[in-house]
């Protein structure tokens, strides 16, 4: 059976356990079509709304929402008026992912003066970030009409967004209003048009006693950021209640370079607050400038992993300007330091850079000749190829020749490559494994041959990397080996033949798989359920749904493979 075919039997199945008279059936159907969001499924879809079952509406209109046909939004825009403030909100977050503007009509229609304000606000809020004529034009009825202070404020959020010069005049009757909510976002609105009268007046909320006004405040000036918020920013993003601060943090997109790098290195030798620090960072990261150099360097010693690997990434952003920085502090570093900067001198790629790495292959540090070989490789320096080779064979150490190994695949050509056929046989997996994938690189009618006895080998890494070498090579008859190796007694070959299936992603041995998932042994059933999630057949969507339900595994690990299904 062709592929095709068998996605389309796939989809017949869905659309027959949707009419099933069996309710978990059909909800299993239901959420399997969510997963997949094709099109087509929302006409099927659409006629399970009627059902009188709660939760199979409650899922049909979350699947809807994933699927987002616009055919299909008409029939969700009733229940956002349902009794049951629950399946009211599941309608408006399904709605609200449509892209809405070939419905603006129908949503309009239905947000009509005789609607209840709340309702009203509920189905414009929809619309808030269309740009067009016609939400404009409801939205200035909104101002004319009401006095609900919600449903105002929604309207003027929306000229804040889109600024309208024309309705200046109302937008300052406004702002003369009692409520402060409404005079705030008209006086925002008002200061969008051009008009700078409003801005005395929003400085001055800037300092009111109540956080709420200025935590408002800041999420307001953020719907549309200008340059000439800079000062009522700067008071905000040294606020003295945390959450009013982060919102600030938007606004530095209005200052200029010059300025903000400045400003958001005084902010992090000040702050004490560990989560806005993080924020900060992930700020400063952005910035790709050097003034943040001693800030991230120093953040390479942190305790926490997250912050060790977001300085990492933020030193190779800021690319060649910081090679001389490191290399003059270089030999001052502590160990594991020193570890991670040769990798990011191997991500800058610099010649500088480069020659801090050739010294490290001298280093009597294991982890330094380790991340040294590695830095080069990542630079591709092809030069290199020859004295890896050279180096591999005197080399004793497993673990350096593991990455001697790994570095000759990235920048060996087939002379140097060769050296890897001599440890296919070596004693330590990690150099099997790694050998294997250089050898597989080789173009040579003995490398079938070579690999082949490895497909039985006993260290799981390199049975997979030999049965998926094999495959690339156009070695077919490996796919059935692999298949009669997911019954072996041993748990370790089962679960690295799972493995193996996962990396080549044949829809064939589906099935197989599929069978794997009553197997009691968890390693064997994990690398099952992630097999299963890269090979994206939709035959496994309503059995990994059905494990789901189990929690054999923790609950984000199937969520992120049925996650994957969405990528096709």
């Amino acid at each position: 059976m062709s592929e095709e075919k068998k996605i389309l039997h796939s989809t017949d199945a869905l659309k027959a356990n949707l009419s099933s008279r069996d309710r978990g059936e059909k909800l299993l159907a239901i959420r399997a079509m969510s997963i997949l969001r094709k099109p087509e499924y929302a006409d099927s879809l659409v006629d399970v709304l009627s059902s009188p079952d709660a939760e199979v509406i409650d899922s049909t209109i979350s699947a809807l929402g994933q699927i987002q046909n616009p055919n299909s939004l008409k029939y969700l825009i009733p229940f956002l008026f349902d009794d049951n403030t629950e399946r009211s909100e599941t309608a408006w977050n399904a709605i609200s992912k449509f892209n809405l503007k070939p419905v603006i009509p129908s949503i309009l229609k239905a947000a009509t003066s005789d609607k209840p304000p709340a309702t009203r606000k509920m189905l414009l809020s929809l619309l808030a970030k269309v740009n067009d004529m016609r939400v404009a034009s409801a939205m200035n009825e909104v101002l004319g009409q009401t006095r609900d202070i919600p449903l105002l404020c929604e309207a003027l959020e929306y000229f804040i967004r889109f600024p309208a010069v024309d309705k200046a005049s109302v937008f300052k009757v406004l702002s003369a209003s009692e409520q402060w909510e409404v005079a705030m976002y008209a006086d925002l609105a008002l200061s969008r048009t051009g008009d700078d009268s409003a801005r005395p007046r929003l400085k001055k909320l800037a300092k009111s006693p109540a956080y709420q006004m200025r935590l408002a405040l800041a999420k307001g000036m953020n719907i549309t950021a200008m340059v000439q918020d800079r000062e009522i920013y700067e008071i905000l993003i040294r606020d003295t209640h945390p959450p009013v601060r982060i919102a600030a943090f938007q606004g530095f997109s209005v200052f200029s370079a010059s300025e903000r790098q400045p400003l958001i290195l005084e902010l992090l030798e000040k702050e004490k607050d560990e989560k806005i620090r993080h924020r900060l960072y992930e700020i400063a990261s952005i910035e790709k400038s050097p003034i943040f150099f001693q800030e991230f360097i120093k953040l390479l010693s942190s305790q926490s992993l997250k912050l060790k690997n977001l300085a990492q990434k933020a030193l190779i952003l800021m690319g060649k300007s910081i090679v001389s920085q490191i290399v003059a502090a270089f030999s001052s570093m502590p160990l594991e330091m020193k570890e991670r900067v040769l990798l990011i001198l191997g991500e800058i790629g610099c010649e500088k850079g480069l020659h801090l790495l050739i010294s490290g292959l001298s280093s009597k540090e294991r982890w330094l000749r380790i991340n040294s070989i590695d830095g080069i490789a990542r630079i591709k320096e092809k030069k290199f190829a020859v004295r890896f080779a050279e180096m591999a064979s005197t080399e004793s150490d497993p673990w350096i020749l593991a990455t001697l190994m790994s570095a000759l695949v990235k920048i060996g050509s087939e002379k140097e490559l060769e050296i890897a056929k001599n440890f296919l046989g070596h004693p330590d997996g990690r150099v099997r494994a790694n050998a294997v994938a250089a050898v597989s690189k080789i173009d040579s009618p003995e490398v079938p041959k070579l690999l082949e006895p490895l497909v039985n080998d006993g260290n799981d890494r390199v049975r997979v990397n030999a049965s998926v070498a094999l495959w690339k090579i156009g070695e077919v008859k490996v796919l059935d080996r692999i298949v009669h190796t997911l019954k072996d007694s041993s748990k370790w070959r089962r679960s690295s033949a799972a493995y193996a299936l996962g990396e080549i992603g044949d829809r064939e041995p589906v099935p197989a798989l599929l069978e794997m998932l009553v197997d009691k042994e968890d390693v064997v059933y994990r690398n099952t359920i992630e097999a299963l999630g890269k090979i994206k057949d939709p035959r496994s969507v309503i059995p990994l749904l059905i494990e789901r339900e189990k929690k054999r595994v923790p609950q984000d690990v199937i969520d992120s493979v049925l996650k994957s299904f969405n990528d096709n």
